[in-house]
């Protein structure tokens, strides 16, 4: 939705809970704002734990200045529809320092696998369009975003081997938090251990069945490759990030459910909304073209890529082909759920590009007689 054509009181029905006086300070920019209607809606766990920082050493650390403490549910982020069974995407800003732990605890509510980030730290030129909401990148750093949450890293890799321009990086979130009746029974009867240590995803119960533990690993996918309100140098490099992302999301759920991938660049509209117009053009593509789809099913590479971690043959729902008009339905899609998503003319442009090197990478493989 445009949000330079609707009235006044459309736009405050669109933007109910950003425009809040205690949300105004969470948005990055005052015209990129979180629609109402899909917006990610931030747990109690989360609320309670804000209000409880509220006034102490930690919140005056993080320059939260009582904005960030205030209880709500907001965060500037919102959900995109995926083709099932993916479970799609959440798009959403850079996180500012004072909303760091609102940002962490929606990585543990949602069970986020991996995190992709499209910008740098700072931008260039030097701006204030993004903050380092990580502990430092030396692994065994860990940071305290509140009085329940803690961040540690536990690998840092300055340039993957798999690829030059991502910097990949893999956390562990420990949340303390009120334990549930099945929890603190569980304790009590001592199923759950004494200590306070849980694997990764798991939670349990300490402290006499009281409090439970929260515990969720993260990978952190760092895309250096791609300037602000521009597009990568290549669509390859794009596909690459997809194929990426991919192998991660597979590696991470397994035989399990999948689970959303955030994604952010700054505003979370640009760079963010392109990637994903990339990635539902290429599922699209493949679902209406199922002998390309069961051709290379076991190839994961750009199969994997543009089905955003799907893997079973004939999971995708038959759609219509790809023309420019349904590619125009796709961007306006996403403009819905996220307002401003593909921001500037040469990244819709760009859209095209990366979906005609994503066919041609499908056509060049030898199982379709392309180039071995």
């Amino acid at each position: 939705m445009n949000a330079d054509r609707v009235s006044i009181a459309e736009y405050e029905i669109l933007y109910k809970a950003a425009l809040a006086e205690e949300n105004v300070p969470r948005n990055r920019y005052a015209n990129v704002l979180a629609n109402e209607h899909s917006r990610v809606r931030l747990s109690g766990i989360a609320v309670a734990a804000a209000q409880a920082t509220q006034g102490t050493a930690v919140d005056r650390s993080r320059g939260f200045g009582g904005t960030a403490s205030i209880p709500s549910d907001y965060i500037n982020a919102n959900r995109i529809n995926g083709v099932a069974p993916h479970a799609g995407y959440i798009a959403t800003q850079a996180p500012l320092g004072e909303t760091a732990s609102h940002f962490w605890h929606m990585i543990v509510d949602e069970q986020v696998p991996i995190i992709v980030m499209l910008n740098r730290v700072p931008e260039w030129p030097p701006s204030a369009k993004s903050d380092r909401y990580w502990p430092g990148d030396e692994a065994g750093n860990t940071e305290q975003y509140d009085s329940t949450l803690s961040v540690t890293t536990l690998v840092h890799a300055m340039e993957d081997d798999y690829m030059r321009d991502v910097i990949v990086r893999r956390f562990r979130i420990v949340r303390r938090r009120p334990a549930t009746a099945p929890e603190a029974r569980l304790a009590n009867g001592h199923a759950a251990g004494s200590s306070g240590a849980t694997a990764p995803g798991r939670a349990a119960a300490v402290g006499g069945g009281d409090v439970a533990v929260d515990t969720h690993e993260v990978i952190h996918l760092q895309f250096c490759a791609w300037p602000d309100q521009g597009v990568p140098d290549s669509a390859e490099s794009l596909l690459d990030l997809l194929e990426r992302i991919d192998r991660e999301l597979r590696l991470a759920c397994g035989d399990g459910p999948f689970k959303p991938v955030v994604v952010h660049c700054s505003a979370g509209v640009g760079r963010t909304g392109t990637l994903m117009a990339v990635d539902l053009s290429l599922r699209r593509f493949l679902s209406s073209n199922p002998m390309v789809h069961n051709g290379h099913s076991d190839d994961g590479a750009v199969v994997g890529a543009a089905n955003g971690g799907t893997t079973a043959v004939g999971q995708l729902p038959q759609v219509p082909p790809l023309n420019v008009d349904s590619m125009a339905v796709i961007v306006r899609d996403l403009k819905l759920q996220r307002s401003r998503m593909v921001q500037t003319p040469i990244q819709y442009r760009f859209v095209f590009e990366a979906l005609a090197a994503g066919i041609k990478r499908l056509a060049d493989l030898p199982h379709h007689g392309g180039a071995s």
